[in-house]
């Protein structure tokens, strides 16, 4: 089989409109995650060392834990202090500092009440892929990247932080974006990259990045050239 003959028959919007879809059978984990996280004590680091939180209890904030149950949970992440932050598919961003829940949504400044992925880089700020693209909190307010910077994608699926501060995003149907903190850079199946629905990104011990694609198998970049792994010829 030829994968491209695979890409033909399935429409490019597939990529976006089912991006839930490919989120459903990872929702169920998470939910299951968040109410163990809402049971327990979760250890979290800080400059002065080991900082514990007391989480959620049912019975004294019954409110929160109906109202952060009944969205789907896309993505959770506990950031450096401890905060918990939770992406939702319809209900936006929620933080968690151990007492009580902040919701942020569009009118927040969020791109999107979508949430794929979310990153904690290595200053602190929390990155956040959305339906609508990306986003970006300080911890104060909400900066988008978007065509400003030449990024131009409907969904983003995860995001990676090299060993040299730049970001690497994977998106639903435009390959891979990379981020030097001004402008972004496009790669494509044109440029080597396997398949243009990526879901996935790892960097190795010897910086190498890795793709994980919808379809078709891996590709792994070396900082000059992608290397193709797959059952596919390319």
């Amino acid at each position: 089989m030829n994968y491209r003959s695979l890409q033909r028959d399935t429409p490019t919007d597939q990529y976006i409109t089912k991006a839930p879809t490919i989120l459903t059978k990872k929702i169920k984990i998470v939910q299951i995650l968040i109410l163990t996280f809402l049971t327990i004590t979760v250890g979290g680091t800080s400059c002065n060392g080991p900082v514990k939180k007391d989480l959620l209890n049912e019975k004294e904030h019954p409110k929160l834990i109906k109202q952060i149950g009944n969205g789907n949970l896309s993505c959770i992440i506990q950031d450096k202090v401890g905060n918990l932050w939770v992406g939702t598919s319809d209900n936006g961003l929620y933080q968690y500092d151990g007492k009580s829940f902040k919701q942020f949504l569009v009118k927040d400044g969020l791109s999107s009440n979508d949430v794929y992925c979310l990153l904690e880089d290595t200053a602190g700020k929390i990155w956040i892929g959305t339906k609508a693209g990306l986003s970006l909190f300080n911890g104060k307010t909400f900066t988008s990247i978007g065509a400003k910077e030449n990024f131009n994608s409907r969904g983003a699926s995860a995001i990676l932080q090299d060993d040299k501060n730049n970001f690497w995003i994977t998106t639903f149907d435009k390959g891979v974006w990379y981020y030097d903190g001004k402008t972004c850079k496009n790669f494509m199946e044109i440029n080597g990259l396997v398949n243009n629905a990526v879901m996935s990104a790892l960097k190795d011990k010897n910086g190498n990045i890795w793709f994980g694609t919808k379809f078709v198998g891996l590709s792994r970049y070396d900082g000059t050239t992608f290397t193709t792994i797959s059952r596919y010829e390319n």
